[in-house]
């Protein structure tokens, strides 16, 4: 008989050996997520990003994009599994700060030296004020950040004026 540390805490009977406790497929958890955790799932999916060939980030940015379509079972690996499930983790953490009104606005460039150190502390948020000046002065945007460009480029390879029309 084994003890499963997923066995609810009330729960205390054994399980026999052939026996274990694991979440439904269609059950929904909720996780309270703070921000230096999230710094840290962050430098998550940057280790999975850099510990790769670039082709191979770019191919799997590619099936992901496609939501998989057309992908064979077998030509999935566990990097795309892996990078797949972080990025969609990041994401629905960062979708769900914003609709609490929990995200707030950084400067990249410090935002990003935090989170490449997990031991440094997070980079502060931007004051009103501080945003405002930003906003004034044209601050760069995903849409005209030629970095950001650059990236698009290799997810999006396809212009949408050379992507086929159905008819």
């Amino acid at each position: 008989m084994s003890t499963s540390p997923f066995v609810k805490p009330d729960n205390k009977k054994e399980l026999p050996d052939n026996l274990f406790v694991t979440i439904p497929d269609e059950t929904i958890v909720n996780v309270p997520i703070s921000g230096a955790w999230f710094r840290i799932l962050q430098q998550v999916h940057e280790y999975l990003i850099t510990s790769v060939d670039e082709k191979i980030v770019i191919e799997t940015a590619v099936k992901i994009k496609s939501d998989f379509k057309d992908v064979k079972e077998e030509d999935v690996t566990l990097f795309d599994t892996a990078f797949w499930a972080i990025s969609m983790l990041l994401a629905e953490i960062s979708n769900q700060a914003a609709a609490q009104d929990k995200a707030k606005v950084y400067d990249r460039e410090k935002f990003l030296a935090s989170v490449r150190s997990a031991l440094a502390p997070g980079a502060e948020p931007l004051t009103d004020e501080e945003l405002q000046i930003v906003l004034e002065k044209g601050a760069i945007s995903r849409e005209t950040d030629p970095i950001a460009q650059a990236a698009k480029k290799f997810v999006d390879p396809i212009d949408d004026e050379d992507k086929p029309t159905e008819d």
